[in-house]
């Protein structure tokens, strides 16, 4: 109660966030979201609600000074716009010192603290807990405030963390900071800089500074591991899942966030590598007998899978994510999805040596993301500037939205892995960043695999001199995927061995399908094919595979090569298709529709063997020859 009593920001404007069907806040207008960020974001000012008697007082001197506090004022102000504020003297026990919030009073004795005063709606500011935003020389300060604050959110069930501007930046060094539900973190745009300053230093994820979950790619860490709760078979669109034993009912609970999978399969056959073809988060709304009743719709079917290779778990499943079941070992924390975060108006980057003793990075392997992992339900990540080595992306996104995004980096701009669904990329500017450690991946530019479903990425720019593997590739199941408004500029981009846009079947259960580019412009200097659908020897209808005016430009690395290949895969549809060179060639794609493509020094190659008939209409090519 004490922590509702009093105000000491004035802020102009509140703001909210929808993401999906969870509301964090927003009453601006998008015309009007620059002025309302920045009157949002401004300093906070420091206000004298209750009329108590006021000090001025020193950052580094507010915690001696409140320490040593001997007058009889129970309520005084400190006037210092860091780490100032109003405060209350209070007895507790119970109490702990975080130097942020509660600071002890030495000379009243044991239990008396002083309390600092503010709404629970209020955000927390960073420099509260004696942050500095100086750059390096206050990299220590800075990263024990964000661990405090955080750790004071945690503790309250959600909140707001504001991250000032500074005129250089705050520096943080660790293992990252795993967040908790319903916590947005915020600053005034740019100018609110966290610097992972040796992004050698961690020993799980190397360069995070936040986390979303822990959850890993190998089963060990996995979310595809036990607990499995079975469940009948249930219809795209349904809102609720049966559960085959009463028993499992009890170790459920309403609100929780829960995996729905089908078709559990080995990744390329490794022990170590679980997937489902057919998996979502969720949430528990109600129980109703066996019925689970979920927060929304299933967007995928849950069937009984019948091959060989599913015979571990034949029937769909409910995965237990945030059962607290697991302890992950290394962050000595429990296994979590979190949900209802937001982080927002902030620069998050990496340093590309180790800024505390001037050495070289020297790692086996170059830094993760920032912002690690994935594992986040019903959030949003929205203007942000990005310089790291890993961008954005992850496995286990699901309802999120990742929109306005300055993105600076060697690697790829996303890889949305495992259990990613219905998630919205957009508003993206990304720029290679020279960088004393090349990249070392081998993952694609946009890479979505492993049942990723329900996606739509639109209005990205890239340029620079990227010259990486794959462009866009979608394997593993992914499907109902839809990429639109995209400008790539890889002059640079030079890859004997490379695809712009490949689309990759595993088998006849994990197929990717239901997928539209539109409106992409792809432009490089050579590759080896700018479209190839790979198909597998089982010919297989309805995959929904559309590219609607998509234009190439540059060359490929053998002009008697074929510069598209489809194999397998008969509803594939060319719609303004533009391929400067190279030839076509549909191979079992009888049936594929191609009208108005533009490849004047193409040869189109019909190598159809069931019996289908070809469409073409209203384009140019140099011939078609049937096999």
């Amino acid at each position: 109660m004490l922590l509702k009593k009093l105000f000491i920001f004035t802020l102009p404007l509140l703001f909210f966030l929808e993401c999906g069907n969870s509301i964090i806040q927003n009453d601006a207008s998008d015309s009007s979201k620059n002025n309302v960020t920045k009157q949002l974001h401004t300093e906070n000012i420091l206000t004298n609600t209750s009329n108590a008697i006021s000090y001025n007082v020193q950052d580094d001197d507010v915690v001696k000074f409140l320490d040593n506090y001997d007058k009889p004022n129970k309520d005084i102000f400190i006037n210092n716009t860091s780490r100032g504020g109003n405060f209350h003297l209070v007895y507790d026990i119970k109490l702990k010192d975080d130097l942020g919030v509660t600071f002890p009073s030495e000379v009243k004795g044991n239990g008396w603290h002083w309390v600092r005063q503010y709404a629970d709606t209020d955000p927390i500011n960073l420099k509260w807990y004696g942050a500095k935003g100086i750059g390096l020389q206050g990299y220590k300060d800075d990263s024990s405030a964000f661990v405090k604050a955080i750790d004071l959110i945690k503790s309250k069930g959600g909140g707001k963390l504001y991250i000032p501007a500074s005129t250089s930046f705050y520096g943080f060094n660790g293992d990252g900071i795993l967040l908790s539900d319903n916590t947005e973190i915020y600053g005034d745009g740019p100018a609110s800089q966290i610097k992972h300053v040796n992004p050698e230093s961690a020993t799980f994820y190397k360069g995070a500074i936040f986390y979303t979950t822990t959850y890993g790619p190998i089963n060990s860490s996995s979310i595809v591991r036990e607990p499995f709760y079975p469940v009948q078979d249930a219809e795209k669109g349904q809102n609720y899942v049966v559960v085959n034993s009463s028993s499992d009912i009890s170790k459920l609970a309403v609100g929780r966030i829960i995996g729905l999978g089908a078709g559990y399969f080995q990744k390329r056959n490794i022990d170590k590598k679980a997937r489902f073809t057919q998996f979502e988060l969720n949430e528990i709304t109600k129980f109703d007998g066996n019925k689970v009743y979920l927060k929304y719709p299933l967007s995928v079917p849950l069937q009984t899978s019948t091959k060989a290779h599913s015979a571990e778990t034949p029937s769909p499943v409910i995965v237990d994510v945030n059962g607290d079941h697991t302890m992950n070992k290394k962050l000595n924390v429990y296994d979590r999805i979190t949900k209802n975060i937001y982080i927002h108006d902030l620069t998050l980057s990496q340093a590309d040596y180790n800024m505390i003793n001037n050495t070289p990075y020297n790692a086996p392997d170059n830094p993760s993301p920032v912002i690690a992992l994935g594992g986040t339900f019903e959030s949003k990540f929205d203007r942000l500037t990005i310089e790291s080595y890993g961008t954005f992306g992850g496995n286990l996104f699901n309802r999120c939205e990742i929109s306005n995004l300055k993105i600076f980096s060697v690697r790829k701009f996303t890889d949305l892995g495992y259990g990613s669904a219905n998630t919205k990329m957009h508003d993206i500017v990304w720029q290679y960043k020279l960088s004393k450690i090349p990249d070392s991946s081998e993952t694609s530019f946009v890479y979505l695999n492993d049942g990723t479903h329900d996606i739509e990425i639109y209005n990205i720019k890239a340029s620079g001199d990227w010259n990486g593997i794959n462009l866009f590739a979608i394997a593993g199941g992914g499907h109902d995927i839809y990429i639109h408004d995209v400008d790539i500029n890889l002059p640079q981009f030079h890859n004997p061995k490379r695809v712009a846009i490949m689309i990759r079947d595993d088998d006849a259960t994990t197929y990717s399908h239901d997928i539209k580019f539109q409106n992409v412009t792809i432009s490089v200097g050579s590759i080896k094919q700018f479209i190839q659908v790979e198909g597998t020897d089982q010919v297989m209808d309805n995959k929904r595979i559309v590219f609607d005016n998509v234009i190439f430009k540059g060359r490929i690395t053998n002009k008697q090569a074929n510069s598209v290949t489809i194999s397998n895969s008969p509803d594939v549809t060319l719609n303004k298709v533009q391929i400067p060179e190279g030839n076509i060639l549909l191979d079992n794609a009888g049936a594929a529709n191609i009208e108005d493509l533009d490849a004047p020094e193409s040869n189109i190659i019909n190598a159809n063997s069931n019996g289908r008939k070809l469409k073409l209409l209203g384009s140019k090519y140099r011939a078609l020859k049937n096999n």
